[in-house]
């Protein structure tokens, strides 16, 4: 495979059999997992999120999203700041999406879609109801 995309699709993948699970298998996570193959930082995105993440329920993980001053402060503090309104996302790039039941929710931007875990396996939701996005190119060049 010899582009962003390709890889992409690859790791949707993988997730394809995944159930969701809080603090293991969720939107936070799949991000973190993603960027740690895309970009092959050190320390890892993963091994960050286990210190500083340590969640295993809903009510855990929203605790750690209200401590954090919600998913856009949070972010910007592992990527630095998001993309301009302006600024079209591309492939790959990390986006905080509202998700089909209303809630802000990580995912990665696949073109005109961005995908985020779902109970069992990746969905994909249509770009509109992206909310910040994060260039993934941009990463570390802060």
């Amino acid at each position: 495979m010899n582009n962003r995309a390709e890889r992409l699709r690859a790791y949707w993948e993988q997730w394809r059999g995944s159930r969701f699970v809080f603090g293991r298998a969720d939107c936070a996570w799949f991000v973190a997992r993603w960027l740690d193959r895309e970009l092959h930082a050190e320390p890892t995105f993963e091994s960050r999120m286990r210190t500083d993440f340590t969640y295993t329920t809903k009510l855990g993980a929203l605790r750690t999203l209200e401590n954090g001053g919600g998913y856009e402060a949070i972010v910007t503090r592992y990527l630095g700041e998001p993309r301009e309104e302006w600024e079209l996302p591309a492939v790959g790039d990390v986006a905080l999406f509202e998700n089909l039941d209303g809630a802000e929710t990580l995912g990665v931007m696949c073109g005109a879609v961005i995908v985020a875990p779902a109970q069992e396996g990746v969905a994909a939701v249509g770009a509109e109801r992206l909310l910040a996005c994060w260039a993934l190119d941009a990463v570390g060049q802060q």
